[in-house]
């Protein structure tokens, strides 16, 4: 028998207690190294716990949003995606880290924005195999994970 409310509850709670031992794991891999950099054993637990707090947030943020409004973002949220990841590769405006160059920074924070690609990748393919099976003809499923990848893969020093 199928039970709704079993069903969000195990949706809801897999991805926090997931994010929980997570933390936990990043406590007991760098506690040592955080107290000799940062004179405070638990800076990356305080650091990742916050994120995570951030991360839970958002999620049930998400979790409001109604899937007709995601299907019309689908594509406008994409572009917005590459146009990410191609501002990377403008010298000057991508930060590097650790020899590579796929980072933007914000002033407060940096992020990849690979990270956010995937998402909105997934968001178009459903949207691609939705027009396939209405019958829209000319239409590759998965275009938007080939034309991500490959600007995920640029890198400007092999340019």
């Amino acid at each position: 028998m199928y039970n709704r409310s079993l069903t969000q509850s195990i949706i809801l709670f897999v991805p926090v207690i997931l994010v929980g031992l997570g933390i936990m794991m990043i406590y007991s891999a760098s506690s040592i190294i955080a107290a000799e950099r940062y004179h405070d054993g638990m800076y990356f637990l305080k650091k990742q716990a916050l994120f995570g707090l951030c991360g839970i947030g958002c999620m049930l943020i998400m979790m409001r949003v109604p899937y007709s409004f995601l299907k019309r973002c689908a594509y406008p949220l994409w572009l917005f995606s590459l146009v990410l990841l191609a501002l990377v590769l403008i010298p000057g405006i991508g930060v590097r880290a650790g020899g590579s160059v796929r980072w933007l920074s914000l002033g407060f924070f940096s992020f990849q924005p690979a990270e956010l690609a995937p998402g909105t990748v997934l968001l178009v393919i459903n949207q691609n195999i939705i027009g396939v099976r209405l019958g829209r003809p000319g239409q590759d499923p998965f275009l938007a994970v080939r034309i991500d990848n490959d600007l995920a893969d640029v890198d400007p020093r092999r340019a």
